[in-house]
């Protein structure tokens, strides 16, 4: 709007330069309206060729029919009519299109929705979490066990715990390894000789440690330290390859769960951009409420106005008769005088935005 301040210099039902004209108006046409009732009384020109309502009071519709155009010029200019009307048309094609947006959005959404419900991830997403949590768990437990069993490399427990991270993220690697390589194996004697050999290598690498541990300590190749090294060692990393067994997700399982993020993410994009739009478009609705408010107001205000000129036009017409009896020379008593006072031809529009919600 170039003057946006126009709009709301009415915000009620009143507007002062409209009032004082009614009333002068009002003043001037029902004077004249006496004035023609004498002068068509004494000069006796109604008669049956012209006893017709229209030919008798046309001249008092006409003028106040143009009063009530002159009352429409005056609001115009209150409410930027112009601007009004383009602006409400800018508006409402603006919401069409956003209306439209969210309407698609909401549709690729319910979409997305279904898509995920068919993929059945439930399942898989509550396992990741599962093995997330136990297996950090067990890589904790390891990390703290394996790096008091590298203190024979130094005395600093910072070092040892350097050196126990990646041995523990090996082992834990392995147990992930072991675990859906064993999935994987379709009869159950492959996957019992794959256990075997898989668990006797670790069970190797793992008294290898463990002897070296127990030499570094001057106690042998065995002894309880190195058992006990051993068997602790094992016991985690079986309980690791069990948790990865039972909860990691297969390679199909994995497949549906990327999947499954992906439409997490488009999802998450599309509320992103509804919720972007109708921010967007607060404002807009905010400030196109505000003008929908002050039109109605205007045009109730000239509907009022145009009541008032109906009232005029019929309280100078029965000036007009009041002056004719009393003046009447001929002694004709005209028919028309008993018909209806139509209405004024005057259309009132200043409800530009149609009650329309957004």
């Amino acid at each position: 709007m170039k003057n946006p301040n126009k709009l709301n210099e009415i915000t009620s039902l009143y507007n002062k330069d409209v009032e004082d004209f009614v009333l002068s108006e009002q003043i001037r046409i029902v004077n004249d309206a006496k004035k023609y009732g004498i002068d068509i009384g004494v000069r006796g020109i109604i008669n049956e060729s012209n006893d017709k309502f229209s030919t008798v009071f046309g001249g008092i519709q006409s003028e106040c029919e143009l009063m009530g155009v002159n009352i429409c010029k005056k609001l115009q200019p209150a409410v930027n009519f112009p601007e009004v009307v383009r602006d409400s048309k800018r508006v409402e094609e603006i919401f069409e299109n956003t209306t439209s947006r969210i309407i698609t959005i909401d549709n690729l959404i319910t979409v997305l929705n279904s898509d995920k419900r068919h993929l059945n991830c439930e399942d898989v997403v509550a396992n990741k979490r599962k093995v997330g949590i136990k297996a950090t768990i067990i890589f904790i437990a390891e990390a703290i066990f394996n790096s008091m069993a590298f203190q024979f490399l130094g005395d600093n427990m910072l070092f040892s715990m350097g050196i126990a991270l990646p041995v523990t993220f090996a082992f834990s690697e392995a147990s992930k390894h072991i675990a859906l390589k064993y999935k994987g194996k379709e009869t159950p004697k492959e996957k019992r000789n794959y256990l075997f050999k898989s668990l006797s290598l670790v069970s190797i690498v793992v008294i290898a440690l463990s002897c070296l541990r127990s030499l570094a300590f001057g106690h042998g190749y065995l002894s309880f330290g190195t058992l006990f090294y051993a068997i602790i060692n094992m016991f985690l990393f079986i309980v690791a390859v069990f948790i990865y067994y039972m909860h990691y997700p297969t390679k199909e399982e994995t497949r549906r769960y990327n999947e499954y993020k992906k439409i997490n993410e488009e999802i998450k994009k599309l509320e992103l951009e509804k919720k972007a739009i109708l921010e967007n478009t607060a404002d807009l609705r905010k400030e196109y409420n505000n003008k929908q408010d002050i039109t109605v107001k205007i045009d109730h205000y000239a509907k009022t106005n145009k009541s008032i000129v109906n009232m005029i036009f019929k309280l100078a017409v029965s000036k007009a008769k009041e002056t004719y009896f009393l003046n009447n020379r001929s002694g004709y008593n005209p028919k028309c005088f008993n018909e209806v006072i139509p209405e004024l031809n005057i259309d009132y529009d200043f409800n530009i935005y149609k009650n329309k919600e957004y």
